[in-house]
């Protein structure tokens, strides 16, 4: 789960079949990435202009990543079961401080 320019949580889901999420029963586990899952998924939101997104990267047998979704309205009751982080206070952080940003400019002009 990408908010502004950091990776703030990740999981692992798994299910009976090729669609895992949630609401169709796939199970999520917590999961650790390593700097090069974070940078395509931050490279992924970055791509489609967006403040947040829910990315899914999946590896494969050779060991190469592939972006398979950028979520622009992403679930997260699973993410947030799995980690200690409350993503509407995240996001709503990185909202103030957007808006906070986009004051200064509009001040300084």
């Amino acid at each position: 789960f990408v908010i502004g320019d950091q990776v703030v949580a990740s999981m692992r889901r798994e299910g009976m079949d090729w669609i895992n999420n949630v609401a169709n029963g796939g199970k999520c586990y917590s999961a650790v990435i390593n700097d090069q899952f974070a940078d395509i998924a931050k490279d992924a939101v970055k791509s489609v202009d967006m403040h947040y997104a829910g990315v899914d990267v999946m590896q494969d047998l050779d060991g190469n990543l592939w972006v398979t979704e950028v979520n622009s309205i992403p679930a997260w009751k699973g993410l947030q079961s799995v980690n200690n982080l409350i993503v509407a206070d995240r996001l709503a952080e990185n909202f103030v401080n957007c808006m906070q940003k986009e004051a200064d400019i509009t001040v300084a002009s």
